[in-house]
């Protein structure tokens, strides 16, 4: 028998909350199950079993019996998330239809566009990948999205790719291709113009279809596919020679403890030059909420999207037993994540004595600025009511940290190679060359790798430092055998 409550609900209570298996229903027997009912939205609730705990949409149409509809795991589904498909489902029964007429949907992927289309349907509303999707597919949908999916395949994917995939080329391009140092397969002459591969764009949308095609062949998706069919999009850099040439050592990136010291030093002048004010509006330097968020991913090693969009409820404290004592630190909960349907869990985001400065600060600064009560711990600096170029409403948190990469990389003596996701490989070397090889999988699951071997096969790369160290060791271990 179920128990029914009604609460008012958060983020952080809906994650917290368990079944109490020593729960009383009103005639003293123990519950099988509790329901509890948000108070705020009328008709979400959140049913807990000993076994699940599941998101539901309760109403009534045309006066008849109760209905539910499942949203779907609250393991997986925050309370925004499934907030926002309650309030779908009520705005339907408002204009006098059944929100189950809702719930139809195709039993077969039988195009390309019903991957994307289907795709899109587990994306949470709360990132940007459902636009970015659209943007980087967009030519790829249009002259292939009706094309049967028997038809799309590993050749026909690579030939679209190998032909579509160019664009103009930089000064600094078209310098490289007259000093002969950019290879042969980068480029190609056009009569009179000159061309140049966009393997930036290509890495995007590969990863995005790769993405999709998964979930559509997951069994869980519900749809049909063609028997035996496999994702034409996986492992696709394989079979093209021009991703090879424009990163032929992956992108991992590493840096020693001198590029290290440099980037550190580079970083407190952001700092300092942030502080100063040229008016009351704008700053001499970049602006202290882009430094810290940046601050923040180089500590962490995560993927920058996730400190971006980080909200203060989403960190609560924890105590770790380490050695004896109880060290204090912040973890960060994030239960819709890249790799949530790999993992089926939440992703933890583990902040150190460092980082926990940096969210203190963070939280001070936003306080002496009137921002005491943003729910996003790095909102935008434009504040609200900014739009995008064409006209759609921006992000309220900080949507990108590129200028505040090249702001440091402008205060950096050395010649080091700064993009804002270098730092997520460089984190995860210096951990584990700091920790050895014994801690993999550990430092695989705090940057929110589902496998180490993504860990070892993308981002892993020794520091000068630690080659040069085995070489010093080898090179004594063979003077030893010569005395």
């Amino acid at each position: 028998m179920a128990k029914d409550r009604q609460v008012k609900m958060t983020v952080s209570w809906a994650r917290r909350v368990r079944f109490d298996p020593e729960s009383r229903t009103g005639t003293g027997q123990p519950a099988t199950d509790e329901v509890y009912k948000d108070m705020a939205n009328y008709g979400l609730e959140l049913r807990l079993s000993p076994t699940s705990r599941i998101w539901r949409y309760q109403y009534r149409y045309a006066g008849g019996a109760p209905k539910r509809i499942t949203l779907g795991d609250a393991d997986l589904m925050d309370y925004n998330d499934a907030k926002s498909q309650a309030e779908t489902y009520r705005r339907e029964l408002e204009s006098g239809r059944d929100p189950g007429l809702l719930l139809y949907r195709p039993n077969q992927a039988a195009t390309l566009q019903d991957v994307v289309d289907f795709y899109k349907t587990t994306l949470s509303t709360g990132t940007s990948t459902r636009s970015n999707l659209d943007r980087v597919a967009r030519k790829l949908l249009a002259q292939h999205g009706s094309t049967p999916l028997i038809n799309i395949t590993r050749p026909m994917v690579q030939h679209w790719l190998d032909a579509t995939m160019w664009r103009r080329p930089s000064p600094k391009e078209l310098a490289a291709i007259h000093a002969g140092s950019m290879p042969n397969s980068l480029y190609r002459r056009q009569g009179t113009v000159v061309e140049v591969r966009a393997p930036g764009m290509a890495i995007v949308l590969i990863r995005y279809m790769t993405a999709a095609f998964n979930r559509v062949i997951d069994p869980v998706s519900g749809l049909v596919m063609p028997p035996d069919y496999r994702n034409p999009f996986s492992d696709m850099a394989q079979w093209l020679p021009w991703l090879k040439d424009h990163a032929p050592e992956s992108y991992a990136r590493n840096w020693g403890s001198e590029q290290w010291q440099e980037i550190m030093r580079g970083l407190n002048a952001c700092y300092l030059a942030g502080r100063y004010k040229t008016t009351i509006n704008n700053r001499a330097g970049p602006h202290p909420t882009g430094i810290r968020c940046l601050h923040l991913i180089m500590l962490t090693g995560t993927r920058p999207e996730e400190i971006q969009s980080l909200r203060w409820d989403q960190i609560e404290d924890y105590k770790a037993a380490i050695g004896g004592a109880v060290v204090k630190v912040k973890r960060i909960i994030k239960d819709r994540h890249k790799t949530w349907g790999k993992t089926g869990r939440s992703r933890q985001i583990i902040v150190a004595k460092a980082g926990i400065k940096v969210l203190e600060e963070q939280r001070h600064w936003l306080e002496s600025n009137g921002l005491g009560d943003s729910p996003w711990v790095f909102p935008s600096p434009g504040g609200k009511g900014r739009v995008c170029q064409d006209g759609s409403p921006a992000k309220p948190y900080l949507a990108d940290v590129k200028d505040y990469t090249k702001a440091l990389g402008e205060r950096c003596n050395l010649d080091i190679d700064l993009k804002t996701y270098n730092f997520r490989s460089a984190y995860i070397n210096m951990a584990l060359d700091a920790l050895g090889m014994n801690w993999l999988e550990v430092v695989a699951e705090n940057v929110g790798h589902a496998n180490s071997k993504t860990t070892l096969k993308y981002y892993q790369r020794n520091r000068m430092d630690r080659l040069a160290e085995g070489a010093v060791k080898a090179d004594e271990a063979l003077a030893d055998l010569t005395k």
